[in-house]
């Protein structure tokens, strides 16, 4: 049932945006508190962008344990490149290159993250309001229909719909379920809070 809900959110999402396929990507864990590094797989995919080039992309953790399936999936905002905070890091950089070069070097340090931007108008933040909640009922209904094709009763989880997809704006902040995209561009995601389905 795993390749067949992820062909079915793939489906979904080439249908509702006519972008993107999931692809699957080994992301490593390089904890310093870890004696090995660890490896695992999602499946991810940009599924689509604002007018003012606020990418939306999808990130797809699918587990199987003992039989018991557990989906997670986030929806990733991400900024432009953007040239005043280009040139501001780049004319500032000989004075400030002796405290990020080493945990730079060491991969502690996200040089890219400190000259992208989301573009700031609330237009902008109505359709990446808008593309997140397609994206997320997009996965929740491929979901549903793959479980109720298994006849697996669903009953409670579209009772739930409106609980798991918790989407709002509010306080200069935009928080998509366990997603907040705020001024510094930073996308912090709690696994506390995923989306799961069981």
């Amino acid at each position: 049932m795993k390749d067949e809900i992820i062909k079915e959110i793939d489906r979904k999402i080439l249908r509702n945006f006519r972008f993107g396929k999931l692809l699957p990507t080994n992301l490593i864990d390089k904890d310093k508190n870890l004696k090995v590094y660890e490896s695992r797989l999602f499946y991810i995919s940009q599924i689509t962008h604002t007018n003012r080039a606020t990418n939306v992309t999808i990130a797809l953790k699918v587990d199987v344990n003992n039989g018991i399936h557990v989906i997670r999936w986030w929806l990733l905002l991400g900024g432009f490149v953007d040239v005043n905070k280009k040139l501001s890091f780049l004319a500032f950089s000989p004075l400030t290159l002796w405290f990020w070069i080493l945990p730079y070097l060491r991969g502690d340090y996200d040089l890219l993250d400190k000259i992208r931007s989301i573009y700031p108008s609330a237009f902008n933040d109505m359709d990446a309001e808008t593309l997140t909640k397609l994206g997320h009922k997009a996965v929740f209904d491929a979901i549903v229909l793959v479980l109720d094709n298994n006849g697996i009763d669903t009953s409670d989880l579209l009772h739930q719909r409106n609980n798991v997809m918790n989407i709002n704006v509010s306080g200069g902040k935009f928080q998509v379920g366990n997603i907040v995209q705020g001024s510094m561009n930073k996308v912090s995601a709690k696994l506390g809070r995923t989306k799961n389905v069981v």
